[in-house]
């Protein structure tokens, strides 16, 4: 690469350095890393078992004229096991009134049973596990 030489008056020297050129990365290696990095979580990804949970069901209304409320059922199936939930809102609230409240509630009352339920079956089998050890 670069020659340099040094004289001195009694005796020559001559050195030889070399130069290494190190360059930051381009736009399209980092394009290809990027790439090579999706490529590997797909491949990751796609290790994963998953099963089959299915949802079916149906949500019934009915208003109790004689204490100003509401009730409701949410009847569903998780798996081929039949679940369901029931409570009342009163008629006073402003939840009766508003769609989207009264769909956040139907949300949170199912998510909560379908989480009791998988919790509880992932313990027994958690303990069946460490039964079996």
């Amino acid at each position: 690469m670069f020659n340099k030489t040094v004289h001195n008056h009694d005796r020559y020297v001559s050195q030889t350095t070399s130069i290494t050129e190190k360059r930051a990365p381009t736009d399209e290696s980092i394009k290809l890393l990027k790439e090579m990095e999706a490529h590997a979580f797909d491949k990751l990804l796609g290790n994963f078992e998953v099963k089959n949970n299915v949802i079916s069901g149906n949500v019934i209304f009915f208003k109790n004229v004689f204490d100003l409320s509401t009730q409701y059922v949410i009847k569903f199936k998780l798996n081929n096991q039949e679940l369901s939930v029931d409570g009342v809102m009163q008629d006073y609230e402003h939840i009766v009134n508003n769609r989207d409240e009264i769909i956040r509630l139907f949300l949170n009352e199912t998510s909560r049973l379908i989480a009791s339920v998988l919790l509880e079956a992932n313990a027994f089998e958690v303990s069946k596990n460490l039964l079996e050890r």
